[in-house]
């Protein structure tokens, strides 16, 4: 621009200062990436932190599902290795209910402890509490009638486990397509704000 005696502005101008006071000050700008990098890990690493980030989460309904499953899967993988064991059934949910962190689901396990000693059936009782969808209390109310409890809340484990699969894999393929579409919107305005200044310059020559 300076050899062909003018002068950058405008968006042009704003991205080469941007630019320059990143280089100038990158060190300052990493240090305090770095703070808040640690911080965020102390925050997951802390019981306190956990809960506000989950709180946070939980406004996502996708992502809301997406650990209710992950819980789900915990809980009736630990229901069918505790039961395989010969262990009571109350002290199955007790031992399960410990694979679980989150508040809210274990509230959902503490409603379906109430239903189920107010005589509730197994299957009414996961479904009534929302920790279970219809379709698996209908498999687990099968189960229950034939004494094949363990076995239905392995399958109900295993089909869980597919669906997180499932789900975090469509995240990720939502993901990267986004990031690409971003970065090459930034690298294409870039771009235009040097060259259509130049092409209207060069126009006037």
């Amino acid at each position: 621009f300076q050899q062909l005696g003018h002068e950058m502005t405008g968006l042009s101008k704003g991205i080469l200062l941007l630019g320059n006071t990143l280089s100038k000050y990158a060190a300052v700008f990493i240090i305090i990436l770095l703070i808040v990098i640690g911080f965020i890990f102390y925050l997951l690493h802390n019981k306190k932190g956990k809960e506000k980030f989950k709180t946070i989460f939980y406004h996502f309904k996708g992502i809301k599902n997406l650990f209710h499953k992950i819980y789900a899967c915990r809980l009736a993988g630990g229901m069918s290795l505790s039961l395989k064991s010969g262990l009571p059934f109350d002290r199955c949910i007790e031992l399960s209910k410990e694979l679980v962190y989150d508040k809210h689901f274990q509230k959902e396990i503490n409603d379906c402890q109430n239903l189920l000693d107010e005589g509730s059936s197994l299957a009414k009782s996961f479904h009534d509490s929302h920790i279970f969808t219809g379709v698996q209390s209908r498999m687990l109310n099968i189960a229950e009638k034939a004494g094949q409890v363990d076995s239905i809340m392995d399958d109900i484990a295993d089909q869980l486990e597919d669906e997180i699969d499932e789900k975090i894999s469509s995240y990720i393929n939502i993901l990267e397509p986004t990031l690409v579409i971003i970065l090459s919107i930034i690298v294409g305005v870039i771009l235009l704000s040097v060259m259509l200044p130049l092409l209207g310059i060069m126009s006037n020559i």
